[in-house]
């Protein structure tokens, strides 16, 4: 009898991420929680992150998607149709403070997402204010997220544009800390039920 031995305990839902990969494991969990989905079997692990897709993923690690249909039907943004695919995303990230638009009354739902812009959000959504952490942004909220080990590995510039591999990590590790002044999760927010 030959036995195989697998080094990772699942097979990757995606083509194009390897269980080798640093960030296959996140991956997987963010899938199987319903945050991130693929394109025709593919994940696109090295593809940027735009605002609108980030506001669909932030929404749902919030909790927050029974809103979402409501607000599909408002136009907030001038440069969000009210046709656009992440609309109610967006109005219910927006809502909530979460991914907020520019003073000009944009949201540039295209526009890739970086790294201190993520981390950003994703401590928001773990109940951080600038009340918390200062107007010293990014710097303060990067600090915060280190500490919290949300970044480690994470090898990017504040600036640079963060991948869909590297969020799936940052918003995994998230989804297991805990929120500020809480011994709950942030993943408590999200309505899923695990089982072992």
């Amino acid at each position: 009898i030959l036995l195989v031995i697998m080094p990772t305990a699942f097979a990757s839902t995606y083509k194009d991420v390897d269980n080798s990969k640093y960030y296959a494991e996140a991956v997987e969990a963010l899938s199987t929680y319903g945050i991130v989905s693929g394109y025709a079997g593919y994940f696109n692990p090295e593809k940027s992150v735009t605002r609108a897709e980030f506001a669909k993923m932030i929404t749902l690690v919030s909790g927050l998607e029974d809103e979402v249909y409501s607000k599909a039907g408002i136009r907030r943004f001038d440069d969000v149709a009210l046709s656009h695919w992440g609309n109610g995303y967006i109005n219910t990230a927006a809502e909530h403070k979460l991914i907020v638009g520019y003073p000009n009354g944009l949201f540039m739902p295209e526009k890739k997402i970086t790294f201190a812009e993520a981390v950003t959000v994703l401590l928001r959504a773990m109940d951080y204010t600038t009340q918390d952490l200062g107007d010293n942004w990014p710097y303060a909220y990067m600090v915060k997220a280190r500490g919290l080990g949300l970044t480690e590995g994470i090898n990017l510039g504040d600036n640079s544009f963060i991948t869909r591999g590297d969020l799936a990590v940052v918003i995994n590790r998230a989804l297991q800390t805990s929120l500020n002044g809480s011994t709950q999760k942030l993943i408590s927010k999200m309505d899923i039920n695990m089982t072992d």
